[in-house]
């Protein structure tokens, strides 16, 4: 088997970004990242947008690591904490 694929932090963002599919990274129960389609999905015009009203707070207020698998775009967003 090959080696894993190792992207630069800005590369991967850019790859995030152009994918059509809502995407949000979570580290420790807090949403870190999400793409435009992600803020689009909720009726935000942007991430920015987002993060300005509150973050993933109104999305996930008591998120569990065993549910991240179940959650399904490039900026920063408030922590849920």
């Amino acid at each position: 088997m090959g080696s894993p694929l190792m992207l630069p932090p800005e590369s991967l963002r850019l790859l995030l970004e152009a994918m059509p599919a809502a995407i949000g990274l979570l580290r420790d129960n807090a949403l870190i990242y999400v793409n435009s389609a992600f803020a689009y999905a909720f009726g935000y015009h942007s991430p920015s947008e987002l993060s300005e009203a509150g973050g993933s707070t109104p999305f996930f207020p008591a998120v569990r690591r065993s549910s991240v698998a179940t959650k399904t775009a490039g900026a920063p967003v408030k922590s849920m904490r």
